[in-house]
């Protein structure tokens, strides 16, 4: 997944039709394969869109990544935010 491009990448969060779950997936995308990158605008239009407070839901989130390559621990692991 380390290969692919950002272009790439942005084609595959096209297919998710859940507007918050596809701006959270973006976001986690972006941490784990694009941030070191030069960032394109479709990206910037993500990262300004996200919210801590989204609201998306962590199964459906956990579905979207597996659904765009993440394996299932990454999945898991990548879909629940951490709440203090």
């Amino acid at each position: 997944m380390t290969t692919r491009t950002t272009k790439e990448w942005f084609h595959l969060l096209r297919t998710i039709k859940n507007k918050p779950v596809r701006v959270q997936v973006a976001n986690i995308v972006w941490w784990d394969y694009i941030s070191k990158r030069r960032i394109h605008r479709p990206w910037k239009t993500y990262l300004k869109m996200w919210r801590y407070h989204n609201g998306a839901d962590p199964l459906v989130v956990e579905q979207a990544l597996l659904s765009i390559g993440y394996n299932e621990e990454q999945a898991k692991t990548r879909s629940t935010i951490p709440r203090n």
